[in-house]
């Protein structure tokens, strides 16, 4: 064999290419003219299907002309006067125009113009003129635009002849616009108000999956000297011997805890309730001021006031001019103000809505603020367990009391009031992220029932949160608008690789779940909140329309 000829293999295995292929449609009025075309065009290497010619024996007509028109690449058209008229013709240009595979080439042979669904269909289309050509001529263009049509694969863009394929396309792109315009928008919306239910929703979430992340890799977060946290339930009160009341709390418990504490510990103690007055049994408030003045010297007790914007409930009525009661304040008791910095009504306790900083209870119980107090819109990082008895120390017995030895203890509502101690009072939704730590810390409060935290609990949280300088800020400012607005032209660059759309959605989900990892862990390392569901929603609908926009005809 001579060097560079074909071997019989390499003969068999590189076919030659398909001949174009066309459906001729004709009114059987023009059957000569059609007939000499055909034959034309065969002569010129053009498979065309011809009725009768093509139809085998004891097929049906129907059927067989609509397997042709499916089957070959472009329905051509001779358009004359006699076409204009005949329903048949008028049935093949409908079903040519609904089948994807069909590249539409009408030759206009007369001056009239399509009616009616003929016009709907062939309106748009780029006409070949064929008038008063001769027959050699006519052969020439039909010829030289069938090979151009099935070589380019390109045809009319008339909203008319788009197939079914496209129109799905567009109607997907449409989708998914409305989608990346609807991310951008939320983007630009939580930004601007931080506080808005579904952003505060998303942070819940993004918070529990944040827990997860720390218990996968170990990274548990800070482990500071545990917080006393004493809570008033029904058991504690008859240990005590005090009878709860109606309206507020009954001072007298609060004294004989006082009481019940070590000398030696307990060097700062909170209460976290409103005392700015004798409440319901003022003999209970007597011998609550009369126990703070004996308490030892090196004891320092904080005293709970509403803040000056608190909602306005009934025990916060008067926050705009309250004051400590004046036997408390003479006693030696220091007011503090029991913000939240949080509006707590219909929302779990994540994100300020005001600063806590000295002078508040969270401030206060700190004893020490290493980053300054919490600032407006910081996140309270629950993805730290911090209801762990290795952070929180619950007391729930007059001998836990006698024996306690820590060093600040916050005393509060068990998240029930009233003489039977069955109504809901101070109690906030539970962020989502206690439950990823199942029965660690959350098993201690009776309200996680019910969904909710007391506030004491909240309080406590806060307050470690300042003293270990843990809590969450944006990664950069604007950050759901530029990380969304960073993966969106990603994606936008992405979607316009030439790849299998396979290993474009694999690459896609590697990018996506490298960027939640890195999300994940500079929340970790850093205390930065990198958005995740926006950025990742962005960016897959940026890739996806610039993809989809690829497949327009």
């Amino acid at each position: 064999m001579r060097p560079g000829s074909l071997s019989n293999a390499d003969y068999h295995s590189s076919p030659l290419p398909m001949p174009p292929s066309a459906f001729l449609s004709f009114s059987s009025q023009d059957r000569e003219l059609a007939q000499e075309i055909y034959q034309g065009l065969l002569g010129r290497g053009i498979e065309v299907w011809k009725a009768p010619e093509n139809i085998p024996p004891g097929m049906d007509w129907a059927a067989a002309i609509h397997a042709a028109i499916a089957q070959k690449q472009v329905f051509l058209l001779l358009w004359s006067d006699a076409a204009m008229a005949s329903a048949e013709v008028s049935k093949e240009i409908r079903l040519a125009a609904s089948q994807a595979r069909s590249l539409l080439l009408p030759v206009r042979l007369t001056a009239a113009m399509p009616h009616g669904t003929q016009d709907y269909h062939l309106g748009g289309i780029q006409w070949l003129e064929g008038q008063g050509l001769p027959l050699p001529g006519l052969l020439d263009r039909i010829e030289a635009r069938i090979r151009d049509l099935v070589e380019s694969g390109q045809h009319s863009a008339a909203p008319a002849a788009k197939t079914a394929r496209a129109r799905g396309s567009a109607w997907r792109q449409r989708v998914l616009q409305g989608l990346v315009g609807v991310a951008a928008l939320a983007a630009v919306a939580f930004d601007l108000n931080p506080w808005l239910p579904p952003n505060q929703w998303l942070l819940d979430q993004r918070l529990f999956w944040q827990a997860r992340w720390r218990q996968l890799t170990d990274q548990l977060g800070p482990t500071p000297e545990p917080l006393g946290l004493v809570l008033l339930s029904s058991p504690l009160y008859g240990q005590l011997g005090v009878e709860p009341t109606d309206g507020s709390v009954n001072q007298a418990v609060l004294a004989k805890v006082l009481q019940a504490l070590p000398n030696n510990s307990a060097q700062l103690v909170g209460l976290d309730f409103i005392l700015d007055g004798p409440g319901a049994n003022p003999a209970g408030h007597r011998s609550l001021a009369a126990v703070i003045k004996q308490q030892p010297a090196s004891r320092q007790i904080v005293a709970g006031l509403c803040p000056p914007n608190a909602v306005a409930v009934p025990n916060c009525l008067k926050a705009l001019d309250q004051r400590l009661a004046g036997s408390l304040a003479t006693a030696g008791a220091r007011p503090v103000s029991i913000t939240l910095g949080m509006r707590t009504e219909d929302l779990p306790p994540l994100q300020l809505i005001e600063p806590i900083r000295e002078g508040s209870f969270a401030w206060a119980m700190a004893a020490d603020a290493p980053r300054g107090g919490l600032p407006t819109e910081a996140v309270i990082d629950w993805s730290v367990n911090w209801l762990a008895s290795k952070r929180l120390q619950l007391i729930q017995d007059r001998q836990a009391l006698q024996q306690f030895k820590g060093v600040s203890l916050i005393v509060a509502s068990d998240g029930y009031e009233g003489r039977q101690l069955n109504q809901s009072a101070d109690q906030h939704s539970a962020p989502r992220a206690v439950w990823a730590y199942g029965e660690q810390g959350t098993a201690q409060f009776s309200t996680l029932q019910s969904g909710a935290l007391p506030g004491g609990a909240v309080q406590a949280v806060l307050a470690q949160s300042i003293r270990n300088g843990h809590w969450l800020e944006p990664l950069l400012p604007f950050g759901h608008s530029v990380s969304a607005a960073v993966l969106g032209l990603l994606g936008w660059w992405a979607g316009g690789l030439r790849l299998r759309r396979r290993w474009l959605v694999l690459a896609a989900a590697a990018a996506a779940v490298v960027y939640s990892l890195l999300a994940l862990q500079l929340l970790v390392s850093l205390q930065r909140l990198l958005p995740l569901a926006l950025p990742l929603a962005a960016g897959a609908g940026m890739m996806a329309v610039r993809k989809f926009s690829r497949l327009r005809p």
